[in-house]
């Protein structure tokens, strides 16, 4: 319990890719491959396929506002981890969203160990999220729309009423594990719990989301309006969730503190086997 506690709390950028990878489980499987990632890398040299071609059309997207991507070492780094697994794993290949994970992997990891933490991620993790047909992304959304319903029936009256698409709400937090939603320090936290505690991170953060904007949402007449609500909401993570309290403790409590603690308190009933 307290290890969880602490993860909760979030990792020191020092030891962040060593324990992604040890809660994951993906140090097992480098461990029990040591040279498989070289070798794929020799044995494939110079090889094309359809999944290169789509990894070299989003290799510049992957992470902008970090500037790592934006030299030749920090992109040959992302290519090779992603070639590597489109050979070891041709049934998927590459599939949009892959190289944000593994743009944010590489940060804090080797390039080895982005690569089986990334397989971890697309092979048991969230298994059909990267698939050309992305099933099991969609299954996901479906089950988030029937929570929703669960926990917050006025608001998702308030969706359907107004023919609101969650899921092209909602499906980009789930897809790129929030990378793509908000300041990268907030989506590094959330990952650290992802990877302790499995999936239903996803599920409990997005929940947390809404139930936290719930008002503003329900004045939201359509699509538009409900994404700058959220677009407007992440972009103020930092903020101080009690701006005027008298209290200086309670004052320096951010909304991204504020959205941790619902997400694991309020949505604590949401399990695995629920989902």
């Amino acid at each position: 319990q307290g290890f969880f506690k602490l993860i909760r709390v979030g990792l020191p950028n020092k030891l962040r890719g060593e324990i992604w990878e040890i809660t994951c489980g993906s140090v097992y499987l480098r461990m029990q491959n040591q040279r498989l990632y070289k070798s794929l890398l020799e044995e494939f040299k110079g090889r094309t396929s359809v999944a290169i071609d789509e990894i070299e059309k989003d290799l510049n997207r992957s992470l902008p506002e970090y500037p790592a991507y934006q030299d030749d070492e920090g992109i040959g780094r992302l290519r090779r981890v992603l070639t590597v697994y489109s050979w070891k794993n041709p049934e998927v290949g590459y599939c949009q969203a892959m190289n944000i994970v593994g743009a944010a992997l590489l940060i804090y990891m080797s390039e080895e160990q982005a690569f089986w933490c990334l397989s971890q991620v697309c092979d048991t993790m969230l298994p059909g999220y990267y698939s050309k047909t992305m099933y099991g992304t969609l299954l996901d959304q479906k089950v988030f729309e029937e929570l929703v319903k669960k926990t917050m029936p006025i608001l998702a009256e308030h969706i359907t009423k107004n023919d609101i698409q969650l899921s092209v709400v909602s499906l980009p937090w789930f897809l790129s594990l929030f990378i793509n939603s908000m300041p990268l320090v907030f989506a590094f936290r959330i990952m650290d719990v992802f990877f302790m505690e499995g999936p239903k991170t996803l599920f409990q953060v997005a929940l947390a989301i809404l139930r936290i904007n719930g008002e503003e949402l329900l004045d939201a007449p359509d699509d538009g309006i409900f994404i700058s609500v959220l677009k407007g909401y992440f972009s103020t993570l930092g903020d101080s969730a009690h701006p005027n309290s008298t209290n200086p403790k309670v004052q320096q409590i951010t909304r991204f503190q504020e959205l941790m603690v619902i997400a694991f308190r309020e949505f604590s009933g949401i399990s695995e086997a629920m989902i």
